[in-house]
């Protein structure tokens, strides 16, 4: 999509990458966005896609539980 990275699982995308001048962002979906929309308010969510600050060391285990989220609600 977009010629961004992409990770797929079992045909579908899951999660889009880009990095941008300041942030890394991570595509994941509105439905894993608004499930992790507290825990990511300091990231600056958008509908879709969450905003790493290049400043700070990506919350791993967040991005665990959101990848799972994901896979357990694929359509």
């Amino acid at each position: 999509v977009y010629g961004m990275p992409t990770v797929v699982f079992e045909d579908q995308h899951l999660f889009h990458f880009a990095c941008g001048e300041k942030h890394t962002l991570l595509y994941s979906g509105a439905k894993t966005i608004e499930h992790f929309r507290e825990r990511l308010f300091s990231y600056s969510p958008t509908k879709e896609a969450v905003h790493f600050p290049l400043r700070f060391t990506l919350p791993i285990d967040l991005i665990e539980e959101m990848i799972q989220f994901r896979i357990q609600h694929m359509q």
